[in-house]
């Protein structure tokens, strides 16, 4: 008998698979490391940032391809003409640095009148 696992992204039980997943997850997975990818090929050296906007795809999910060795960060800060490359953390302060600065704009923007401020779903 096969043993049960509980998927690491939907939290499904599935036989167990390697990677901790069920295969519907590894599916969207891999669907969105092409998305990735395919916006990456017109726009090399973009930010984590840059990349989850444009493709939607969530910054969290764009790290894991990154830890998994899938992408590479290059550019400023990382790799490429004699500097070392970017660790993890460099990454998860540029990224907290970029929360912090998008959090600032935020509050400084003028909030709509007769609409709450706060978060909303993408297609609000």
């Amino acid at each position: 008998m096969t043993p049960v696992e509980s998927c690491t992204g939907c939290g499904m039980l599935f036989g167990f698979l390697p990677r901790g997943y069920c295969s519907d997850c590894l599916d969207a997975r891999d669907e969105a490391f092409r998305t990735v990818r395919e916006w990456l090929f017109d726009n090399s050296g973009a930010s984590i940032g840059e990349a989850s906007k444009a493709t939607g795809v969530e910054d969290a999910l764009i790290m894991s391809f990154i830890r998994e060795g899938r992408l590479e960060l290059v550019g400023s800060g990382g790799g490429g003409e004699g500097r070392p490359p970017m660790t993890e953390q460099d990454v998860k302060e540029r990224i907290r640095r970029e929360m912090v600065e998008r959090t600032a704009r935020a509050a400084r923007a003028p909030s709509t009148p007769g609409r709450a401020s706060g978060m909303r779903t993408r297609g609000s």
